[in-house]
């Protein structure tokens, strides 16, 4: 297993594939918890890091 797939096994149950099947398409998304999309993981992985991170920093100021 890579790192991304064990990402998506520890970020399984959390909401993370509801959020980002608002982006990626359903099939995609089994891919990308499994780490077999690698390209796609990153993109999403980032993209759900850096909204969380805004939502925060908004929250503290």
């Amino acid at each position: 297993m890579n790192l991304l797939g064990a990402i998506g096994s520890l970020m399984e149950g959390t909401g993370l594939k509801n959020i980002l099947e608002n982006v990626y398409w359903e099939n995609a998304i089994v891919h990308i918890m499994t780490g077999k999309a690698v390209q796609r993981a990153l993109r999403g992985n980032l993209l759900v890091d850096k909204c969380l991170y805004s939502q925060l920093i908004s929250e503290m100021t």
